[in-house]
């Protein structure tokens, strides 16, 4: 999916999501989706994961913008290597820029292209998804999918629940596809059901609440879609739920 976007200059921004880690640098461009705070409760989850391996695993990294969570995995010792998928290809030009600036090339392949379709094949240990999960109107109205990026759909389903049935023929055996749930921000009952219906475990490996702003409030409050009922609200401001399960035994493995 080739989706036109305004270029802007690449920045050089340094990143630190754990405060027990370094900072790291990435390239990004303001006007692509970018690294957020949910990234970074991803992360935390697929470490979790990751560490209940006794040796280093092999990632697919699906949906992986300008490349921050391929790039932090292909800086660990307990990964081997990492496949990323992006379906926007100004978006993988950035994340191979990232890989390059982080000398990861050979560790790191950035495919441009939708689900697993690129991968030949592979089986992987870990299946990250951080995909498009967020209801299209919740998406644009808050800011946070600019013009050209692909969203989730109405409900923020329709990205997930084909990656879902479709990803564990990927997996090795023993593996985890890791995914994240938006609480108040898609329809998440839908997710999880579709979640169960293709895997035979689901834990959930970290979970976070995130503010709503006064401003933002009032903005959702003029959308429609029923999912946002699950926002608390809190006087004027509010709060949504970021959920990170880990999924094992996958029932389709074609």
């Amino acid at each position: 999916m080739d989706v036109p976007v305004s270029p802007q200059e690449p920045e050089l921004v340094e990143h630190r999501w754990f405060k027990n880690e370094e900072p790291f640098e990435l390239y990004v461009r303001r006007d692509l989706f970018l690294p957020n705070r949910v990234t970074a409760l991803y992360v935390q989850g697929a470490k979790e994961v990751i560490a209940r391996f006794p040796t280093p695993v092999r990632v697919a990294d699906i949906g992986t913008g300008q490349g921050p969570i391929c790039t932090y995995l292909g800086r660990r010792e307990d990964v081997t290597f990492v496949d990323a998928v992006e379906p926007v290809e100004a978006q993988c030009e950035i994340a191979r820029r990232n890989i390059a600036y982080h000398h990861l090339g050979d560790k790191v392949r950035v495919h441009h292209g939708m689900f697993c379709e690129p991968l030949n094949g592979d089986a992987y240990e870990i299946i990250v998804a951080d995909v498009s999960g967020i209801g299209h109107q919740v998406a644009v109205n808050m800011g946070w999918y600019p013009p050209g990026i692909p969203t989730g759909g109405p409900d923020g389903t329709e990205v997930i629940l084909p990656l879902l049935a479709s990803a564990g023929g990927y997996l090795a055996d023993g593996g985890y596809m890791v995914i994240t749930v938006g609480i108040g921000v898609s329809d998440h009952e839908k997710i999880l059901a579709a979640a169960d219906e293709h895997f035979g475990g689901r834990e959930l490996v970290a979970e976070q609440t995130f503010p709503l702003s006064a401003e933002a409030m009032s903005m959702l409050q003029k959308l429609d879609d029923p999912f946002l009922q699950h926002i608390t609200r809190r006087g004027t401001r509010g709060t949504y739920r970021g959920e990170v399960y880990a999924l094992s035994n996958p029932r389709n493995r074609d």
